[in-house]
């Protein structure tokens, strides 16, 4: 199982117990990041676009469209929410049309990806047509950024200007800085058009899409991190575990010291019940080599000196 980050406010599902209509609010807002993923990307994965996805999206905009039209058939001298009459949303009609024909070149182009043997990850989120922008953007700010960097860090103690060429640039990753930034920005952008130009759906249609781009983009982007620390922690643990079963001394910190003292306590149990390393040499078998590992240095110690080890070498 996935770990989690550490949130002490609980996360959005504690904040959905205490904030009345939270859930409902962001179970909406799910809806708004389809049609605007649709315009802005492509190369979508089959599990991350679906069928009931797309509907979802299309019955969004309808809903936008006609209920703009209700409102300029009860609004025809424009005292609330646009100019009233057919005015109030042409844009929107055209912004459906679009979408349906380019939702279903979607699922045409993952049809064709897979009958051509060239098939996107099933969760892909697509790549962004904005790419490029994201990438000329990301290198002028790179620019000013990695200039900050290098007049600050040669003031620290410890500095190693080759380690600091290693972890330059700043900002790498072309496809988060676009996702996060440049497109909300540029969502932004039309939605001002729109709104000058009288298209108020259009206007809060973008509005609610800003945020919820923002939203689920970033619980994206946090998901596939978790998924890349969870890879680093394991090769730490890795490490940490290969440092107890040779008896060479490792960096002590809080999580190293929590694995020593299992170690011990696993030993400690499977000395009293030898059965149970059965099932964890079956479940966790480097576990099992570092328990093994300590009871066979602890049996050393106390035919060497006659009292027993209570903690790994490793400590």
């Amino acid at each position: 199982m996935r770990r989690q980050f550490r949130d002490v406010t609980g996360g959005e599902q504690m904040l959905s117990n205490i904030v009345p209509g939270l859930g409902l609010m962001n179970y909406i807002l799910g809806w708004f990041t389809v049609p605007a993923e649709v315009f802005l990307r492509r190369n979508f994965g089959e599990r991350y676009y679906t069928r009931a996805n797309f509907f979802a999206g299309l019955i969004l905009l309808l809903l936008f469209h006609f209920s703009a039209s209700i409102i300029g058939m009860l609004n025809p001298m424009g005292w609330f929410f646009g100019r009233g009459g057919s005015e109030t949303s042409p844009w929107m009609w055209t912004i459906i049309k679009w979408y349906f024909w380019i939702g279903i070149f979607h699922f045409l182009h993952m049809w064709w990806n897979d009958i051509m043997g060239h098939p996107v990850h099933s969760f892909s989120a697509g790549k962004s047509w904005l790419r490029p922008v994201g990438k000329a953007l990301m290198w002028v700010m790179n620019r000013f950024l990695n200039l900050v960097v290098h007049l600050l860090v040669r003031v620290l103690p410890g500095y190693k200007a080759e380690r600091l060429e290693d972890a330059l640039p700043v900002m790498r990753d072309v496809d988060t800085f676009t996702e996060r930034f440049v497109e909300p920005l540029f969502l932004f952008i039309v939605a001002m058009i729109a709104g000058g130009a009288g298209q108020t759906s259009v206007f809060f249609w973008l509005f609610f899409s800003i945020m919820a781009l923002n939203f689920y983009t970033g619980m994206r982007h946090q998901a596939e991190r978790s998924y890349v620390l969870d890879i680093r922690d394991q090769l730490i643990e890795s490490r940490q575990l290969r440092a107890v079963i040779s008896g060479v001394p490792s960096d002590q910190d809080s999580r190293s010291s929590q694995l020593q003292r299992v170690i011990v306590e696993t030993a400690k149990e499977a000395e009293r019940e030898p059965e149970v390393m059965d099932t964890i040499r079956n479940q966790q078998p480097s576990l099992a080599d570092a328990v093994a590992a300590f009871n066979a240095r602890k049996k050393k110690t106390e035919s060497n000196t006659g009292f027993s080890e209570d903690v790994p070498a490793a400590a």
